[in-house]
Parts: C-alpha cells; structure tokens; sequence
C-alpha cells in the first residue's frame, strides 16, 4: 500500500525479491536432497559449498525483503503524520 504512490516500475522491480528468494530456496532444496540422496559417503566438498552458497543468498534476499518491508512501513507512518498534522 505504501508503495502505491511509487511508479509501477520500482513495485515491479522491488516485487522481483521475493521471487528470487524463491529461486534460491527452491536451488537450495535441490542441493540439500542431492546430499541425502549421496548419503554419506558420497557427500563432497563441493556439493556441502553449493548448498551452503544457496542458503546464505537466501538469506540476503530475505534481509532485503525485510528492509523493504521497513522501508514501506515507514514511508506509510510518515504519510499518515503527514496527513493528521503530527510532527
């Protein structure tokens, strides 16, 4: 709501982080069932970095979702202090 007095192309823009934070959860998936699927002795280096890259970016997605989120809400309580006369 806040971010509807925004052009349509920053909501669009801003509305691509959760999506890419889907994309990542979804490759992070991915590499956790490959480990089960190797088991133990078939883990690698390589595969636990892989799965370990996924889950840290996302997280950095989820942090950006948080912050716009804040952004939002904040945008939103200085409009409405605008809008009452509060300062």
């Amino acid at each position: 709501i806040a971010l509807s007095r925004w052009s349509m192309r920053v909501a669009a823009i801003l509305a691509l982080v959760p999506l890419v934070y889907f994309v990542f959860d979804m490759l992070e998936n991915a590499a956790v069932a490959g480990l089960l699927r190797a088991g133990a002795e078939g883990i690698t280096p390589e595969a636990v970095a892989q799965a370990s890259f996924f889950t840290r970016w996302k997280f950095h997605f989820v942090n950006a979702a948080l912050v716009i989120l804040a952004l939002s809400w904040s945008a939103r309580g200085v409009a409405w202090l605008r809008r009452t006369g509060s300062r």
